[in-house]
């Protein structure tokens, strides 16, 4: 019986001796992963850093696209035709938010000239006074822009999304165009529009009145009515 007890107690010595040295084996192996993890990343890291800090940022003078809060890199492939746009406000990541050629497409160049002829065309007729066209050809990388480098009120440009939105909504309902609106108060939004034919407090204007007024003379008042009417 005493045999069989001290044979049983060195079983299991040997386990616990086994179960120890491979419990040691698989920590020493993770230690090393990690190790090594750790130096491939930094090294990768560093790397990129040392790409994106070497690139010298496009000034608005380029006449491209204006982005703002996002930081410019080079792609590997070309560094010379494309720029990546980046997204800046975390610490140890950049997304990629979009890439694009570095400068207009040739393909382009008829349509760009037509352009600014019809632009240069409407200015002189008084019937604008300044605009701004970018085209991006989806599914591709070309662009191309005229008079990309002028400067807009957001506001202003917010009503372009405002009438997007309004038209997006006319084409599930397209009698939404016909809706009468009351105008009960004049708009307070901060900046002050003077247009050529102000609305009228206690009017009632359809929503396609409204946009004409909101587009042709950037008028608070409609902005502000049809901002109430979006889904």
């Amino acid at each position: 019986m005493s045999e069989q007890l001290v044979a049983d107690n060195g079983n299991q010595t040997d386990d616990q001796f086994m179960s120890r040295k491979a419990f040691f084996i698989v920590l020493i192996f993770a230690v090393l992963a990690s190790v090594l993890l750790t130096q491939y990343f930094s090294g990768n890291l560093s790397t990129s850093n040392r790409l994106e800090n070497n690139v010298t940022p496009i000034s608005h003078n380029d006449n491209l696209p204006i982005t703002q809060n996002l930081s410019i890199g080079i792609s590997a492939e070309n560094p010379g035709d494309f720029v990546m746009h980046r997204e800046n406000k975390f610490k140890f990541i950049k997304p990629l938010l979009f890439a694009d050629m570095k400068h207009e497409s040739e393909k382009f160049v008829p349509l760009n000239a037509a352009l600014s002829e019809k632009m240069q065309e409407l200015a002189s007729s008084n019937l604008m006074t300044n605009a701004t066209v970018y085209l991006k050809e989806l599914y591709s990388v070309d662009w191309t822009q005229v008079n990309g480098y002028l400067k807009y009120l957001p506001g202003s440009m917010l009503k372009v999304a405002t009438f997007i939105t309004i038209l997006k909504q006319a084409e599930m309902n397209p009698s939404f165009l016909e809706k009468q609106i009351t105008l009960t108060s004049h708009a307070d939004m901060g900046v002050l529009v003077n247009t050529p034919v102000p609305l009228v407090v206690g009017k009632w204007y359809s929503s396609y009145q409204l946009l004409q007024v909101m587009i042709e003379f950037s008028d608070n008042d409609a902005t502000f009515l049809l901002k109430c009417e979006m889904d």
